[in-house]
């Protein structure tokens, strides 16, 4: 586990120089380490970038581009609760961890899920698809996260897969808990957050 996550870290810091090649290594290795991780890091990865996104000076400026932003982090947002509250759902119905196993499997090594499960599958591909295309959305030329957002990610990868691993004797409820903090938050609150840090950084 601890080599897994040093190689996550790597290839983070290596992302902000290689763009989308750096992006696609960070979410195989998280994939890798479960549907946890692979959930965090579309969290954060997708947050950050839809806040650089909606505090640039270019928001209010250009409609367009605003209403394909916000279109492409919202349909993510949607698809990501929908999975989070009926993996939470089924858990609760069949008061143990099956379902949740048989997708971290399936996320960890790929194999299709049966039948009965392709609803998840399919949930899954629409939020790869739509984290991937939030990360090639600029005003610009210039896209890209900074290495100090870089690594908070990381060290949120990295608390939350170890929280995971405690709560797994704790079967089901603490599982449902740690599920529901990897919903996104609103674009509208990612305005807010900015203003906030802002405030403080001026205090100091």
């Amino acid at each position: 586990m601890k080599t897994i996550i040093l190689a996550l870290f790597a290839l983070m810091v290596s992302g902000v120089v290689q763009g989308q090649e750096g992006y696609d290594d960070f979410t195989a290795h998280s994939k890798k380490m479960g549907l946890i991780a692979y959930l965090t890091q579309v969290k954060y990865v997708s947050e950050l970038k839809m806040s650089e996104l909606v505090n640039n000076p270019e928001y209010a400026k250009q409609t367009a581009k605003v209403k394909e932003f916000n279109q492409t982090y919202n349909l993510l947002k949607i698809n990501i609760d929908m999975l989070i509250n009926q993996i939470s759902a089924d858990l609760y119905r069949n008061n143990g961890l099956k379902v949740y196993s048989k997708i971290n499997n399936h996320i960890k090594e790929g194999k299709k899920l049966s039948q009965k499960y392709e609803s998840y599958e399919s949930s899954l591909q629409y939020i790869g698809g739509f984290a991937e295309a939030l990360m090639s959305k600029d005003y610009s030329n210039k896209s890209g996260l900074s290495l100090t957002d870089i690594l908070s990610i990381g060290k949120f990868v990295f608390d939350v897969v170890k929280l995971e691993q405690e709560n797994q004797q704790n079967k089901v409820e603490n599982i449902i808990n740690v599920l529901s903090q990897l919903k996104l938050k609103s674009s509208i609150d990612l305005k807010e957050d900015k203003k906030e840090k802002d405030k403080t950084d001026k205090k100091q």
